[in-house]
């Protein structure tokens, strides 16, 4: 078994080029890691893996061609972070600029370095085999520590399942209830279209398997309570039911499956008191915070998520309002934003947090004014028609968690967020283009 092992790899790096076996083994590595807290690694592995296209660029030519085959979207990043450079002229904070864009460079690299190389069906599908057996060994030992845990203080007057088993106390190894969210919405939808809207390669060709894995997958997502990422789960299922009972011309019992599928989630929801804490600000409006400079409103209550967020809105949206064409520059959005907190009396988050704008619209055009988000927005209008087009409903499914994932996170202020979202981002430009080829 090891020497035909060996054989293998030895057959591999002989019939393929010494950068492609290169790209394909840290990409496949990147994928297989990415639900893991690995900084330091994973930056050693983008900064390979771009050094590795750009040798593969001046060399060959085929490579090139592969590159500016995709140029509206090299212009795009490309341009994007060039604003980054310009928004340095006008900051005041400097050395949180730098370290910002420093912080974007692998959102420029993963996609451009992922175009460079042309990757074939079988290629594809490794990758997202490899990422969704890493976030599988990954949520198992999570529920390995939460059992642990929970066993380990099974007499304690204080036991509650909730302590172990929800939220952020679920999550393990520094991982985040709504980046491990972003990943299970992804393999989710993955899944899915597997099922009902096969393209040229199939993720995993056991059905069996795979329902049991989709089933595992939502139960996590339900206990971590990302409500952003089951409602944008919600919205690709009923897109996906939409779509393959269209082609069947039964779009009325897709309609049906969807209202089915959103009354059983949302009976589940209700069901628990955790997630129906959770939900609880679609109906209930005190959960809601309203910032009026009279008072302070921010300190005697424990704040929910949502109720900070709609609470960083009202403040990033007034210093939108002051700054909205050239915005504040790249290194002062976050001490411009405490400034108006504090403005607001909203003191928890002005004396005693630094809390962003958790809204990447928000933010970019907090930093480079208008410029700046319509660019962040081309970004994902650009390649969507394409993938529209082609009906490439896998790359869509990527654009459309990165895409509203954006609303309640400002990724792009995280090493991890821009990680996940170039890697993703790249993974739905090649998927596209080997489609194309296959057609």
């Amino acid at each position: 078994m090891v020497a035909s092992l060996k054989n293998k790899i030895k057959n591999y790096f002989a019939q393929t080029p010494i950068q492609r076996a290169i790209h394909e083994i840290l990409i496949s590595a990147f994928l297989l890691t990415l639900p893991f807290y690995l900084p330091a690694p994973r930056n050693i592995a983008w900064v390979i893996i771009g050094t590795n296209a750009l040798i593969a660029v001046i060399l060959h030519k085929s490579y090139q061609k592969n590159l500016w085959q995709e140029k509206k979207i090299f212009l795009l990043l490309s341009i994007f972070l060039f604003l980054h450079f310009v928004g340095m002229f006008y900051t005041q904070n400097t050395e949180w600029g730098w370290f910002l864009i420093g912080l974007l460079v692998p959102l420029w690299v993963l996609p451009l370095s992922l175009i460079t190389f042309s990757a074939s069906p079988k290629t594809l599908q490794n990758y997202l085999r490899l990422f969704i057996i890493g976030l599988t060994v990954f949520v198992i030992l999570c529920y390995a520590r939460a059992f642990y845990r929970a066993f380990a203080e099974w007499n304690s007057s204080n036991f509650q399942w909730s302590n172990y088993f929800y939220y952020q106390n679920f999550t393990a190894f520094r991982s985040e209830p709504t980046y491990l969210g972003i990943l299970l919405c992804l393999a989710c939808l993955f899944i899915m279209i597997d099922f009902f809207l096969p393209q040229h390669s199939l993720t995993f060709p056991n059905k069996i398997w795979s329902f049991f894995l989709l089933l595992f997958f939502l139960i996590t997502l339900l206990l971590l309570s990302v409500r952003m990422q089951i409602g944008i789960l919600l919205l690709g299922f009923g897109l996906i039911f939409l779509e393959y009972y269209r082609k069947k011309n039964k779009i009325w019992q897709g309609i049906f499956l969807n209202v089915l599928g959103i009354g059983v989630l949302t009976a589940i929801i209700l069901f628990n008191p955790y997630t129906r804490k959770r939900f609880s600000f679609l109906w209930n409006t005190q959960e809601r915070i309203v910032l009026d400079k009279i008072q302070d409103h921010s300190l005697g209550r424990d704040w929910d998520g949502a109720s900070l967020r709609f609470a960083q809105w009202t403040c990033s949206i007034e210093l939108i309002r002051r700054n909205w064409l050239t915005g504040v520059g790249t290194g002062d959005g976050q001490d411009e934003l405490q400034k108006i907190y504090e403005e607001y009396k909203f003191y928890f988050a002005s004396r005693y947090n630094r809390y962003n704008a958790h809204n990447q619209f928000l933010e970019t055009w907090i930093a480079l004014g208008v410029t700046g988000f319509l660019l962040w927005i081309s970004l994902f209008v650009v390649p969507v028609a394409n993938f529209w087009r082609t009906k490439n409903y896998l790359a869509l499914a990527i654009i459309l968690v990165l895409f509203f994932s954006a609303f309640t996170e400002s990724y792009l202020q995280r090493n991890y967020g821009v990680i996940i979202w170039g890697i993703f981002y790249g993974l739905a430009l090649v998927e596209n283009k080997s489609s194309q080829e296959q057609v």
